[in-house]
């Protein structure tokens, strides 16, 4: 699964919150990581501006399975990438350490367990509580099986042809 992580910069200067260990569980658990800068902050502790970055974060995104959101600490820029979440109607976890769940914004609070989903988490079941999340974020494939008549069977392959699209 392709999944996008948001934090604010001050959890990488500071290390407020555990981002090496979150980051260590989604390679771990063979997902995507999607955000082209979150491996280079947390290498260097700095962020890394580039021509374009906005419209690179909004693709990213938009390509993304899911919207990871670390939100222990407040951010615009975190909240600017969940309301992009929302409105590219991807699902959305957001992990909050237990000693800063005051932070967590009230329209995150009046959205929780409609597209997003708030964790509470220590350091000590942050591995568990994460995995879990996963695992119930990830898209459920679906497979449709149909006999068709001759007629609507060619009618498909005039149309897959024509718009260079399977069947």
């Amino acid at each position: 699964m392709r999944i996008f992580l948001s934090t604010a910069t001050e959890n990488y200067i500071k290390n407020a919150t555990p981002m090496k260990g979150i980051l260590n569980i989604l390679f771990k658990s063979e997902h995507t990581q999607t955000n082209p800068y979150a491996s280079f902050m947390l290498l260097n502790g700095k962020s890394k501006k580039v021509a374009g970055e906005a419209k690179k974060m909004r693709e990213a995104i938009r390509k993304s399975d899911l919207l990871l959101a670390e939100i222990s600490l407040p951010s615009l820029g975190v909240g600017y990438n969940i309301c992009l979440a929302q409105y590219y109607q991807l699902p959305i976890v957001c992990l909050c350490k237990k000693e800063y769940k005051k932070n967590i914004p009230d329209f995150i609070k009046n959205f929780n367990g409609q597209h997003i989903k708030i964790i509470e988490y220590t350091n000590l079941d942050l591995k568990n509580k994460l995995k879990k999340a996963l695992i119930l974020a990830t898209p459920k494939k679906i497979r449709f099986n149909m006999n068709l008549g001759q007629d609507a069977n060619n009618l498909l392959n005039i149309l897959s042809k024509e718009l260079k699209k399977n069947k």
